[in-house]
């Protein structure tokens, strides 16, 4: 008895070990990646309707941009929530822990840019916000493709 519990928790830990190191290697950089773009989304829109209500984007570094956005303005009108995107130590982070970069883009729209996996700027692996536009644009006309099936 003893040793048939014995051998059903080696057997269930082994199991677990398993699917947890494939989650990790398969499925767990895609939602970084996923979750990385959805918060460079957020930020974005929060940019946009700052610029809406005072007339220019937020200006600043990583740390001035999350004041501003997070509500220390002169409304004092918070623009996104705390728990809506990743802060560390006061900057915007990407799910890899390396601190978003602001900018615009050609046509003047605010830009939020991740290094991406390995921390670098300027690479093939960076997000940014014509990289998110993109994929919510790919995204919608898959749904609408669907939807009219």
């Amino acid at each position: 008895m003893q040793r048939g519990c014995v051998i059903a928790t080696i057997s269930g830990a082994l199991v677990i070990l398993v699917v947890s190191v494939l989650y990790f290697l398969f499925v767990w950089p895609d939602q970084q990646r996923k979750g990385t773009s959805a918060c460079i989304y957020v930020i974005e829109k929060a940019m946009g309707e700052y610029e809406a209500d005072f007339g220019s984007l937020p200006e600043g570094g990583n740390g001035q941009v999350a004041a501003l956005l997070l509500g220390d303005n002169t409304r004092e009108k918070s623009y996104l929530t705390s728990k809506s995107v990743v802060l560390r130590n006061g900057q915007f982070t990407d799910f890899w822990k390396n601190p978003l970069r602001f900018g615009t883009d050609e046509e003047g729209r605010p830009q939020v840019l991740s290094a991406g996996p390995n921390g670098v700027f300027g690479d093939d692996d960076d997000i940014d916000s014509q990289l998110v536009r993109e994929m919510i644009r790919i995204e919608a006309e898959k749904d609408s493709t669907t939807n009219a099936s």
